[in-house]
């Protein structure tokens, strides 16, 4: 089935306003309310001092990733991913690059939940369902990150518990597992489309996923330059490696909806509303 995507602004506005039934209007209204989980506070110290906003020392849950032998690069692609899925709204848990006392770098993203506890797996048809915005952007991100590892274990949302939709565990995206591979990667990931995982199959909306595309491509080069810059600085990563992974985004993200348009091949419902 040959389907028709939108693969600019401009192309998609010519096609003019749909109309709003009531129907719509609240599927609308549903699926592009972007909804952020809440962090708690582990315990309360002292004031920090007398200013008129009160500011508290306070502790907060993480979870730490090292690299290790079954992921070398898990320290970078954490970083980099985390930070660039930030920047296009996706609801990742921030997170940061520490030095432990014995020189080790870890990434360590916030915990989130009750009291930190870990949320069950999310149960895909539900998310895709409830947040069909948030679902075609994780489809949309991952494509661009090159992650093929989305399942139930990295997302969290509830319907019963009220979790809102996360999205974590970026070590094996974009520079894969291992530095005896990432030449060969890296070259193949310049072409090959990454629409991988439990969402696409269950995406019923292709413009959901060509919104998030239009705001990655948007992204101006810079910040991807300065992301992978940062990540080799505190993650380790050689000048090197670095610029292949600046290289390969900016790549994917300049052809991303093209990508995207290739994928329908493998995942046709997506066009059912685009039509």
């Amino acid at each position: 089935m040959k389907v028709d995507l939108p693969d600019s602004p401009s192309r998609s506005e010519s096609y003019g306003p749909r109309r709003q039934t009531p129907r719509l209007v609240e599927q609308l209204r549903r699926a592009r309310r972007w909804v952020y989980v809440l962090f708690e506070v582990d315990a309360w110290g002292d004031e920090v001092g007398s200013g008129v906003s009160h500011a508290r020392y306070c502790t907060l849950g993480a979870i730490a990733k090292f690299d290790s032998q079954d992921s070398e690069f898990a320290v970078a692609n954490e970083f980099i991913c985390g930070r660039l899925g930030l920047l296009v709204g996706l609801p990742i848990p921030p997170g940061v690059v520490i030095q432990t006392e014995d020189g080790r770098r870890a990434y360590l993203a916030l915990r989130f939940g009750k009291k930190g506890e870990r949320p069950p797996p999310a149960i895909p048809q539900q998310l895709v369902e409830d947040n069909p915005a948030v679902a075609g952007a994780v489809v949309a991100f991952d494509c661009w990150i090159a992650n093929s590892d989305r399942h139930a274990n990295n997302l969290a949302y509830s319907r019963e518990g009220a979790i809102p939709p996360a999205v974590f565990d970026h070590e094996r995206a974009l520079l894969g597992a291992k530095r005896s591979e990432v030449q060969e990667r890296m070259v193949r990931l310049c072409s090959e489309p990454v629409v991988m995982g439990c969402l696409p199959p269950l995406i019923r909306d292709g413009s959901y996923v060509l919104e998030c595309a239009r705001r990655i491509v948007r992204l101006p080069s810079e910040v991807i330059v300065d992301t992978c810059r940062e990540a080799e600085r505190l993650a380790g990563l050689d000048h090197g490696t670095a610029r292949l992974a600046q290289d390969v985004l900016e790549t994917r993200r300049v052809s991303l909806t093209s990508v995207l348009q290739a994928s329908l091949t493998l995942v046709e419902t997506w066009g059912l509303l685009l039509s």
